[in-house]
């Protein structure tokens, strides 16, 4: 990801070492290494527990993705798979995204107790900036 995510210009050039002649995706990448290292390692004494950091993170990251996902899914197969109008479509999927929407409003009170590490650290990646 970190090789695609370079060539797409989502972040900055970066010394690449290719490991192995046969497998393309088999590369190491020092700065990467050390950046994951480091911040799967200082958060511990930062916060003292890693369940104050990374349960309301992966509550919040679940709700998301929900969000994100389930709506349009159940819209796009009720239309080509069901045949149903557009209507009864949005109609349908509205429901689910309102039932999900309360799920991810009830989560957004985890991002006080540690749950902005989540969001900060899609922000960093889509910015391309480490």
């Amino acid at each position: 990801m970190t090789r695609q995510a370079i060539q797409l210009g989502w972040l900055p050039r970066m010394w690449i070492v290719q490991t192995s002649e046969e497998g393309y995706g088999q590369i190491y990448v020092g700065v990467v290494n050390w950046l994951l290292m480091i911040v799967t390692v200082l958060p511990d004494p930062v916060f003292s527990a890693s369940q104050t950091i990374w349960l309301p993170a992966y509550g919040i990251a679940v709700s998301a993705t929900m969000d994100i996902d389930l709506g349009p899914i159940i819209y796009r197969d009720a239309r080509l798979s069901g045949g149903w109008s557009l209507l009864t479509s949005a109609a349908v999927a509205g429901v689910f995204f309102c039932i999900d929407a309360g799920f991810f409003s009830a989560n957004l009170v985890k991002v006080t107790q540690g749950g902005y590490g989540s969001a900060a650290s899609g922000r960093t990646w889509s910015m391309g900036s480490c």
